[in-house]
């Protein structure tokens, strides 16, 4: 494997979905690929979802999706995390981000392991979290309601991950959770506290780990069983010291940032906070 470069170009597209059009979202999806790739790219990713959800198509992995934006990274030549897609083996099926290289070839898959409520019934849960080593340097994949939960970072982090991207599909009206009817009128002012979440979630997981962390989102309205809905947007790339050197807004919108990986090594070396991690682990045992 080729030395880590001491600059990663990452493109977030943040690109309007409509599920009841999926030919239409992967001819998007495709067009700002290239855009992204002449913005000099190295590595470029699409949010959770970006054809359709897993109930409503899952194919193999890998299958013609991952075919097809394998031959698209390879045109482009750039690395590219597939968002998500529906993936099925035999009787199961997983919400699923793929990572492929640029010269098209499939690295591997990342299965959700933390699922939002809503994914619960028909969506099997993921049970590992891989990272891929590429010549941009070992790479880790999160899937939105992921960011939640430090532990997957810290996992990916620990296996020498020193980028996780992390396609999200985020709504406004998340906040209303599970939360009973009525409920919901104590919170209903509170219009910005998913992006709350997100801003505060992707700083950390970075910060925590010595990490960069890429988080893309999608973006346009949304019609979920409780009505109509927005997504929040919010891509945004958080780096350990230097803090969120991009963001987008609501807007559809396609961003560039360069990742100092230099800067990622400087702050393991500067806190030793991975050291201190896996000592802690060791003493567990």
């Amino acid at each position: 494997m080729a030395k880590t470069p001491k600059r990663v170009r990452a493109c977030l597209i943040q690109m309007t979905v409509n599920w009841a059009e999926p030919d239409e979202n992967v001819l998007r999806a495709e067009e700002l690929i290239g855009r992204a790739a002449g913005l000099g790219a190295d590595i470029v990713a699409l949010p959770e979802c970006f054809v359709r959800p897993p109930r409503m198509h899952a194919e193999p992995v890998p299958g013609p999706l991952t075919k097809r934006f394998g031959e698209v990274a390879r045109k482009n030549r750039v690395h590219l995390v597939m968002g998500s897609i529906g993936e099925r083996e035999g009787r199961r099926i997983y919400n699923t981000a793929c990572l492929l290289d640029d010269r098209g070839r499939l690295l591997g898959r990342y299965r959700k392991r933390f699922l939002w409520w809503t994914e619960r019934p028909a969506t099997s849960r993921g049970d590992t979290a891989p990272v891929f080593r590429t010549k941009l340097g070992p790479v880790g994949l999160a899937l939105c309601w992921d960011l939640a939960f430090p532990e997957h970072f810290r996992e990916l982090a620990l296996a020498g991950a020193r980028i996780a991207v992390c396609p999200a599909y985020w709504q406004a009206g998340d906040r209303f959770g599970r939360l009973r009817p009525g409920r919901e009128r104590r919170i209903r002012r509170l219009e910005r506290a998913e992006h709350f979440f997100v801003d505060t979630c992707a700083g950390a997981r970075a910060a925590e780990n010595a990490m960069a962390v890429a988080f893309v989102n999608a973006a346009g309205r949304t019609r979920t069983e409780a009505g109509a809905d927005r997504l929040i947007g919010r891509s945004q790339v958080a780096v350990p010291l230097a803090g969120i050197v991009a963001r987008a807004g609501e807007a559809p919108a396609v961003i560039a940032a360069d990742i100092d990986m230099e800067l990622v090594a400087d702050a393991e070396r500067s806190y030793g906070l991975l050291e201190d991690a896996a000592r802690f682990r060791r003493s567990r045992r």
